[in-house]
């Protein structure tokens, strides 16, 4: 009888223990999945630099958080400068 009971005792130990640490690994696990990767808080950085007498290269940063088919339209003093939406850098 009593060396029934402590097997019983010794397989309950180590069911708690494979338990624990299952547990501890899953809990180790879903942390690392759930992490956000660090990033700057930046804007979009336009940039405008003039090429030739006639021309001017326009470009900006790309937000990580943007979606890879974002257009933009270029405005100067309210006026439209594109015919239509563009999605790389510009030159005028």
């Amino acid at each position: 009888m009593y060396s029934e009971l402590k097997t019983q005792n010794k397989t309950r130990a180590n069911l708690f223990q494979k338990t624990a640490i299952l547990l501890l690994l899953l809990f180790g696990l879903s942390v690392q999945t759930y992490a956000q990767r660090t990033v700057e808080k930046l804007n979009r950085g336009l940039v405008a630099m003039r090429l030739n007498a006639s021309q001017v290269y326009v470009g900006w940063r790309m937000l990580g958080t943007d979606l890879t088919d974002t257009s933009y339209n270029l405005y100067c003093d309210e006026v439209k400068l594109a015919g239509s939406p563009f999605t790389t850098s510009y030159i005028l």
